[in-house]
């Protein structure tokens, strides 16, 4: 049964007489709302530390492929400058490849994000009954975008020092 109180007093005396005075149990929606909200908070606060860990982890990876590739494709980054190309023309082609990595790889998540949501939503539609309310928090969406973005930059910044100190003549007598 569903009671609303005329008045404040109510909601402070009628919970207790119903708990003392007879079998059943009262409970205030709102505050067992707030109970189970502090139950569930631990739990979403530990998933959000396992997705930033997952996500400085992401970003390491990127830092560490484009290190690589730079050490890997040191011979054609040596020819090219031979040919012609400036160190600056070697770093926007440095940067564009990190910011293409890092572009279509949020692009994916999200994607896939937003369809695993879907589907997890007609789950729980079909098997029980329940219908589930989400939405996409955008704000947090486009901070984790923007912290995405300056690690890569960051990543860039570090995966450019080998670039500059390419000593083309040693490089292209060593390779074969």
């Amino acid at each position: 049964m569903l009671v609303t109180f005329r008045n404040p007093m109510g909601l402070l005396t009628m919970p207790r007489r119903i708990n003392k005075e007879s079998s059943f149990q009262a409970a205030l929606p709102k505050f067992e709302l707030e109970r189970l909200f502090r139950f569930t908070g631990i739990g979403v606060v530990a998933i959000s530390w396992i997705a930033y860990a997952i996500l400085l982890i992401s970003c390491i990876t990127i830092f560490i492929n484009l290190f690589k590739t730079v050490k890997e494709r040191a011979f054609d980054m040596a020819l090219m400058r031979t040919y012609g190309a400036t160190n600056f023309q070697l770093i926007k082609i440095l940067i564009y490849e990190g910011f293409i990595i890092v572009t279509v790889s949020l692009f994916l998540g999200g994607l896939l994000t937003l369809m695993l949501m879907a589907l997890t939503s007609s789950y729980f539609a079909t098997e029980y009954n329940m219908e589930m309310l989400w939405q996409p928090n955008y704000t947090n969406a486009a901070k984790t975008i923007l912290i995405v973005f300056i690690t890569v930059i960051f990543a860039v910044l570090l995966s450019i020092y080998p670039l500059l100190t390419l000593n083309i003549s040693k490089i292209l007598s060593n390779e074969k």
